[in-house]
């Protein structure tokens, strides 16, 4: 098939030549990312996997400063932001409703620890953080509240590489092919740099 034919459909156009957009999947495989972002700021809107001619959802318009980036959880988004916090926080939201008025902390960093990057599990949440001390990665055992996903957490620290992290007695893997986020220079992912 060729491209402009008369049953394609324009998704998205952004005119601003300071954001990219690219299309990502959350690891749950439940919604298309559709994702612009720029040196300072970030916008996502979602599609529903299973319905991807429906109407993209807006997570949070575009603020100058804000960068936020989205996983998806039993009917909720995990997000980590720099909304209130330099270092980054993990909140998470409704996706029925996902705009900043309805964002719930779920962790805010220790003082002197930053957070780099997530993996989503079934009931637990990986928070990879840097601190002081070296890297450590924090696993957030979740419970379906009903407002916010929370529980608890217990933290690990990296042991130089390691594929497997123990907790308790359930080991989570983490993938090679996991999803990180462009967060900051030095992450595991380079594509964005923080900046003007």
């Amino acid at each position: 098939r060729q491209a402009g034919a008369a049953d394609d459909e324009l998704v998205l156009a952004d005119s601003d030549p300071a954001f990219f957009l690219d299309l990502g999947l959350t690891k749950d495989k439940e919604f298309v990312t559709i994702n612009a972002n720029s040196k300072v700021s970030s916008e996502v809107r979602l599609i529903r996997a299973a319905d991807p001619w429906s109407a993209p959802i807006l997570v949070q318009p575009r603020e100058r400063g804000l960068e936020y980036f989205v996983e998806h959880l039993a009917g909720f988004l995990v997000i980590v932001t720099n909304s209130a916090s330099l270092d980054y926080r993990l909140i998470t939201t409704p996706v029925s409703s996902p705009g900043r008025e309805n964002w719930h902390d779920l962790m805010i960093p220790d003082e002197g620890s930053k957070i780099e990057d997530i993996d989503i599990f079934r009931e637990h949440v990986a928070v990879y953080e840097r601190t002081a001390a070296g890297q450590r990665v924090r696993i957030l055992s979740l419970s379906n509240g009903s407002k916010n996903l929370s529980n608890g957490s217990k933290s690990l620290p990296l042991d130089n590489g390691s594929k497997v992290l123990s907790n308790g007695s359930k080991n989570l893997p983490l993938e090679n092919g996991s999803k990180s986020l462009p967060l900051e220079n030095g992450s595991k992912n380079e594509k964005s740099s923080k900046g003007s």
